[in-house]
């Protein structure tokens, strides 16, 4: 799943995506999610040169939106206004 195909333009194009990220980033993990651990994300700061924001929301699984969809949006309008 992390391992790239061996084409030269997959390779290309994988050096490429794992680049400095340019955008101001939002990201929501939820803290019970038992498909992927949070703490995949803990050292994803240095990769977002425009900011990065990380929210581990207690109390939530995989699907935060459908989860808790009111407190998913109290994130994600404040960040779009800002």
């Amino acid at each position: 799943m992390f391992t790239p195909p061996p084409e030269a333009e997959a390779q290309a194009l994988e050096a490429r995506a794992n680049g400095p990220i340019a955008v101001p980033t939002l990201y929501l993990h939820g803290e019970e999610d038992g498909c992927m651990s949070a703490r995949l994300s803990d050292d994803m700061a240095a990769a977002f040169t425009k900011g990065f924001e990380r929210v581990v929301m207690p109390g939530v699984g995989h699907f935060l939106h459908l989860e808790k969809p009111e407190a998913v949006l109290g994130h994600i309008l404040p960040f779009l206004k800002s």
